[in-house]
């Protein structure tokens, strides 16, 4: 974590009249320290990908819930959709197709939108088309039916 970045959420945090959380940064294994707290019980991480498992099973090795969810999977047209389908306003689902519905070149190829760039090299990396995360959302709609202890 970079220090500027992390001192600009925690005056965020401040400005909305809320306490100045604590802060990591300088260190690769930070997240180890914040992880060892007695006074935390969730890890929620909005790291690069690169770091989403490291950080999660750090959590779940001190005994923390850990969350890490795209916002893109969770927001309000795929919940709402999901919440349809539980209701069968849709009918039966039985097949789906997913994919990104937003243009993210320019952000991609900007040297300073994303955080060294991690996106457009995590793409490089990526032989899907369609990264597992996106398919997560489609996938409990289409176990809805299967499932009725939601």
């Amino acid at each position: 974590m970079e220090e500027d970045r992390v001192k600009k959420i925690q005056q965020w945090c401040v400005d909305a009249g809320k306490p100045k959380p604590d802060g990591y940064w300088g260190d690769a294994n930070g997240y180890k320290k914040l992880c060892q707290r007695d006074d935390i019980d969730l890890v929620y991480t909005a790291t690069p990908w690169e770091l989403h498992v490291p950080v999660m099973v750090e959590a779940m090795k001190n005994g923390k819930h850990a969350a890490m969810m795209e916002n893109c999977c969770y927001d309000r047209t795929e919940l709402m959709t999901l919440n349809m389908v539980r209701q069968s306003v849709l009918g039966e689902l039985l097949y789906s197709t997913c994919g990104y519905m937003h243009d993210l070149r320019r952000h991609k190829l900007s040297r300073d939108y994303y955080w060294h760039m991690w996106r457009l090299l995590a793409v490089r990396r990526l032989t899907l088309r369609t990264p597992p995360m996106i398919q997560d959302p489609i996938a409990a709609t289409i176990w809805c039916k299967e499932r009725r202890d939601w």
